[in-house]
């Protein structure tokens, strides 16, 4: 049975498709060196305050919820008890049971300084001051601590590109090349991207025009190799902070060049790339240029025609009039 109780287990599975579950896991687990010191720390704080619960409040009459089990009479029950009061949960009316005052108590019990009664004033400054430490600064530290976590976090997503961006891509990628040749048609790009998600593209994505200026290698039959592509959205989106012509760069271009040619050594067969996307771009727009001016010479040509035949026109039928 306590074998088959494990099988619970397999409900982390999901944190294979959970990818905010799976981020908010490896937050715990980065803020766990600087988890362990405030918790350190927390420790400390219990310790002292249960050591002087226990001098001041020891011998309190059993009263409220001061019982056999809820007391400080040893410093096992006081370190629980404290331990308990670190959440602020029912500390007004322990506060209340260590305040107890005659005729509740006895001020001649056993011979004591203060018998078995209370210290309004001790307790009130001992709770308060250990709510104010215990609670509202060294567990909303363990908070703070967690949330700057996963604002670095945020950040570094925003500023690296991970293996799991790397599969986002491969999955949009296999949407536009099911056969797995590796290639697309470079009129293909902009849908592409309009699948991909940051840090490979721009929050506000990409236009058209912005997409055929990544400068991508375009081999025959205006086809793009998958390797160039990822390596094009991988440089642009770490850009906005390295800075196109810095040395740190053109390292990670080289390195990432030679990672690309090891994981996709049949790019090699394709051979020199026959031009590229943004050179493309150029020409297209050179030859769009070009025929709207055609177009436009034409238009005038044959408006001067028309009025040229309608000049001979009008000449004619007036000559025959005369």
């Amino acid at each position: 049975r306590v074998l088959r109780v494990l099988r619970v287990v397999r409900v982390l599975r999901v944190l294979k498709r959970a990818a905010g579950l799976r981020a908010l896991l490896v937050n715990l687990l980065l803020a766990g060196p600087a988890l362990v010191n405030i918790g350190t720390l927390l420790l400390v704080v219990i310790f002292i305050y249960s050591t002087m619960a226990m001098v001041l409040f020891g011998d309190v009459i059993h009263n409220g919820v001061i019982n056999d089990f809820t007391n400080f009479e040893t410093f096992g029950n006081s370190l629980v008890l404290m331990f308990r009061l670190s959440t602020s949960g029912g500390w007004n009316d322990v506060l209340d049971a260590c305040m107890v005052q005659p005729p509740d108590c006895d001020r001649d019990f056993a011979g004591l300084a203060n018998g078995n009664c209370g210290s309004p004033v001790g307790a009130r400054i001992l709770f308060s001051t250990y709510i104010l430490f215990a609670f509202l600064i060294v567990l909303n530290m363990f908070i703070a601590i967690i949330f700057e976590n996963l604002d670095l976090n945020d950040d570094d997503q925003a500023l690296v590109v991970t293996e799991r961006d790397f599969d986002s891509f491969y999955a949009a990628w296999g949407v536009f090349d099911p056969r797995a040749s590796q290639v697309i048609y470079q009129n293909q790009l902009p849908e592409l991207v309009q699948h991909l998600e940051p840090p490979l593209v721009p929050r506000i994505g990409l236009t058209e025009e912005e997409v055929y200026k990544l400068n991508i290698p375009v081999y025959e039959n205006n086809t793009v190799h998958c390797a160039d592509v990822l390596h094009a959205l991988t440089l642009q989106s770490m850009r906005p902070h390295h800075g196109v012509e810095s040395h740190e760069h053109d390292q990670v271009q080289q390195l990432f060049k030679g990672k690309m040619e090891s994981a996709f050594p049949a790019r090699r067969r394709l051979g020199a790339a026959d031009t590229t996307t943004a050179e493309w771009q150029r020409q297209h727009q050179a030859a769009c240029t070009i025929q709207r001016y055609f177009r436009a010479s034409l238009a005038r040509k044959k408006g001067n025609h028309q009025k040229h035949l309608a000049t001979l026109y009008h000449g004619g039928v007036y000559s025959l009039a005369v």
